[in-house]
């Protein structure tokens, strides 16, 4: 896991990309729409950045099971990856693979934080070519309560 401590100098603050960006689960209640909140029997959603994280698989399950699941409603548990976006302007969100870039969000190859990624891109010389960006990445569909 990367190290989230905060380095000061000379009167900045330097944060590291996991306390910025942290990892953790959402709750997905449609395409690109996850869990903000729920206040007054409303449900709020947005988009990846702004979404509620929760740190472990179980807590985000918990969560819903006690104030999501109605029935009709299409819920998923994501976990937050990384992945490499290629940066070229003809391959608009293409994922690597690993081999090849592909426009398939469920074949790239993912990475549980950024120094992963940012050290296979190293390592494979794709810093030219590539960015580390966020995903979330589906486990499983969340069923409501009988």
């Amino acid at each position: 896991m990367a190290d989230n401590t905060r380095i000061h100098t000379g009167g900045e603050t330097v944060f590291s990309m996991e306390e910025l960006f942290p990892g953790g689960y959402v709750v997905e209640l449609g395409k690109c729409l996850y869990l903000r909140e729920r206040k007054r029997r409303r449900i709020s959603a947005c988009g990846l950045p702004k979404a509620r994280r929760f740190a472990s698989e179980r807590a985000a399950m918990r969560y819903a099971k006690q104030h999501l699941c109605y029935a009709g409603m299409e819920l998923y548990l994501c976990r937050i990856d990384w992945v490499l976006v290629s940066y070229q302007e003809d391959h608009d969100q293409c994922y690597w693979t690993g081999k090849e870039f592909s426009k398939d969000k469920a074949q790239a190859l993912s990475f549980p934080d950024y120094e992963a990624a940012h050290r296979y891109q190293e390592k494979y010389q794709l810093e030219s070519e590539t960015y580390a960006d966020q995903m979330a990445l589906r486990l499983r569909q969340l069923l409501p309560a009988a």
